[in-house]
């Protein structure tokens, strides 16, 4: 169980990351 967190862990950190770009770049477009 805690490897599978530790696993999934980096996924979710650049996940998170990506979708945090996805959502500036979607309000920066819809400002434009």
């Amino acid at each position: 169980m805690a490897s599978a967190v530790l696993g999934a862990l980096p996924l979710l950190i650049v996940f998170m990351i990506f979708q945090k770009q996805i959502v500036n770049g979607v309000a920066g477009v819809g400002l434009k």
